[in-house]
């Protein structure tokens, strides 16, 4: 079943509606490369791919987590759980 959603596009300066996309694109991190699926709103007018505007991190944020599964580090999800729950910046802990 396709998803849409209406988000006001600043290019044609109106309400427009966007058919929520996945794309299997190859990604490099560091020296790792892999398939991800990534996300975009493909205009309905214009054919024009964009990223989410209500989470334009989505994609990035998804190739950083298959890198830190792949290489068996600590997921950001994790560490800020651990952050918040010691009171401490896990920053300075992974120093060590």
């Amino acid at each position: 079943m396709t998803k849409y959603v209406n988000n006001f596009l600043i290019d044609l300066g109106r309400i427009e509606k966007f058919e929520v996309v996945s794309v299997n694109e190859t990604v490099t991190v560091k020296d790792l490369t892999f398939k991800n699926m990534h996300t975009y709103w493909k205009s309905v007018t214009t054919g024009e791919l964009y990223l989410p505007f209500n989470d334009p991190d989505i994609n990035l944020n998804s190739d950083y987590d298959r890198y830190r599964t792949e290489k068996n580090y600590f997921q950001l999800k994790i560490l800020l759980t651990l952050e918040k729950n010691i009171n401490y910046p896990c920053v300075v802990l992974l120093k060590f």
